[in-house]
């Protein structure tokens, strides 16, 4: 008898443990972008990714021809985050080469690229990280 008190107690440790499990999974605001505060940069937030929110190939600041390459991840947190001041900077007609390194494995050696998003212009600069509006504009401009 002693043995079947085991067994049982231990399947409704299992079952109590996943339910918990599965609440705690669930998202209860039903967000689509989720942010946390980044204690090392003021006023910036990384935005996680969500299915709703993944960096898809036709963004608006995309242009195949752009003289300043992005290399970036769909589900890059910071590369999310960069996505609409890079939208804003679409409206008045700045774009940005995607360079998708998660598609491309030789990105990462042939750039020598060790974080998403990098910018990098043709001459070499680059600029490695979540940039703020005015950060990202500088740079653009200066590689016109």
């Amino acid at each position: 008898m002693e043995k079947n008190n085991w067994v049982v107690g231990l399947v409704v440790l299992i079952i109590i443990v996943g339910l918990a499990a599965w609440g705690f999974g669930k998202n209860k605001n039903n967000a689509n972008v989720i942010t946390k505060a980044i204690p090392t940069t003021v006023g910036m937030t990384e935005t996680i990714p969500t299915k709703d929110n993944l960096i898809k190939d036709n963004e608006p600041y995309f242009d195949a021809n752009a003289t300043v390459m992005e290399v970036y991840q769909p589900s890059c947190g910071w590369c999310i985050t960069e996505s609409p001041i890079l939208t804003d900077l679409a409206k008045e007609g700045y774009r940005v080469k995607p360079m998708n390194a998660a598609a491309d494995q030789t990105i990462w050696t042939t750039y020598k690229v060790s974080g998403t998003p990098t910018f990098i212009a043709a001459n070499g600069d680059r600029l490695e990280g979540a940039q703020t509006k005015e950060q990202l504009k500088a740079f653009l401009d200066s590689h016109k």
